[in-house]
């Protein structure tokens, strides 16, 4: 090799053997200083905020709510297979769905689709309870068609009444029907009045709160009568 200094052969070869092994299957380049002091800060910054064991938390975290979700699918999935099927074999009997069962279906219906909206916003505690009991998958879901019933009650007692609610018809209109059998003998008169009561039960089912402070109104309007009674 002419004009290659016998001396430089050795740190030729560290040279080439160097750049060979960079090109090698399976090589990593070593991290830098910064990079890895990076990775530590992070480290330290997720410790400080949420303890140890962060990653094996969000895994159970959303174990659990695929658990959830399949449960809350499979409730609907059969409440559904169950209701439609009934409804169309008792209006093919001649028989049509008195309005408050398809009430209190759609109530549940309602609070099974709020119930699964909460989930990202429940507390572990919660999420962790709702993933081991079915019981309490079915507690949110009960209680919407419950509330859905009672909205239901303040409309044919036109305690709740107005244009953005439905209106109600006794079945019978040769005369009044007696005793609380009155309550499932009325009809909606108009499709519009219909779709009203699908709307509202639903609302009902989905947003406890709907109910909750409709009945608080009556309650406060009913406080505020006593000391106006007092003061005459």
């Amino acid at each position: 090799m002419a004009g290659v200094p016998i001396r430089a052969a050795p740190e030729v070869a560290a040279a080439t053997r160097k750049s060979l092994r960079f090109t090698e299957p399976g090589y990593q380049k070593p991290e830098s200083e910064f990079i890895q002091f990076e990775k530590r800060l992070i480290d330290d910054i997720l410790m400080a905020f949420h303890g140890p064991g962060i990653g094996a938390n969000m895994t159970e975290r959303i174990a659990q709510l695929r658990t959830v979700s399949h449960r809350l699918v499979w409730s609907l999935a059969v409440l559904v297979a169950v209701g439609i099927p009934g409804a169309i074999i008792a209006d093919g009997n001649g028989k049509p769905v008195p309005t408050p069962v398809v009430v209190l279906f759609v109530g549940f219906v309602g609070g099974f689709v709020g119930l699964q909206r909460r989930l990202k916003a429940l507390s572990a505690e919660d999420l962790t309870l709702l993933a081991n009991s079915w019981v309490c998958i079915a507690l949110s879901p009960l209680a919407g068609a419950i509330l859905a019933e009672l909205v239901y009650l303040l409309f044919i007692s036109n305690l709740l009444a107005g244009k953005m609610f439905p209106a109600f018809v006794p079945d019978d209109q040769n005369g009044p029907v007696q005793g609380l059998k009155a309550v499932f003998e009325v009809h909606c008169p108009t499709a519009s009045d219909y779709a009203k009561v699908l709307f509202w039960s639903f609302v009902a089912g989905f947003s406890e709160r709907f109910a909750t402070n409709i009945i608080s109104q009556f309650d406060s309007s009913e406080s505020e009568k006593k000391p106006a009674e007092g003061e005459k």
